[in-house]
């Protein structure tokens, strides 16, 4: 369970699971296609957090359109205590953002000044997309463990 304290959290929803996703009690969840799928960099902004264990079948988007409850997480006011990907936090990192990895913690090599990146993995094939972090560090609690913003 990745997250520990909650702050600011707006209420109980639901989403049909994406195909072949298990989540764990405490991830946090985004939405593709309207399907909630458990959140990584590449899965774009976090809209709450997974009320409950639960994994999905391989059709489960189009047979048994089995649902996830979550918590809803109100961008720019809802704050977490989370761990990091490695003991390498520092106080001096207040304010910088990051992505969840795959996971479900800080991934402290995504860490950035801006909360903006241009994904140029294609070698210029097709137009960059532009990627924004998840979170933001506001407060430093230890190298391991911070209170980040979900953006």
């Amino acid at each position: 369970m990745p997250v520990s304290k909650l702050r600011h959290a707006c209420g109980s929803f639901s989403a049909v699971g994406g195909n072949s996703v298990a989540f764990a009690s405490g991830d946090f969840v985004s939405l593709s296609g309207g399907f909630a799928i458990k959140s990584i960099a590449a899965s774009g902004r976090i809209v709450g957090i997974s009320n409950g264990t639960k994994t999905f079948a391989s059709d489960n988007q189009t047979v048994a359109k089995a649902t996830l409850s979550y918590l809803r997480v109100e961008p720019g006011e809802t704050q977490v205590e989370l761990s990091t990907s490695a003991a390498t936090l520092a106080a001096t990192d207040v304010g910088k953002f990051y992505n969840i990895n795959a996971s479900q913690v800080v991934d402290l090599t995504t860490g950035s000044t801006s909360r903006a990146d241009v994904n140029t993995s294609d070698a210029g094939v097709v137009a960059d997309p532009v990627l924004f972090k998840q979170l933001r560090l506001d407060k430093f609690l230890s190298t391991s463990k911070g209170v980040f913003t979900i953006l």
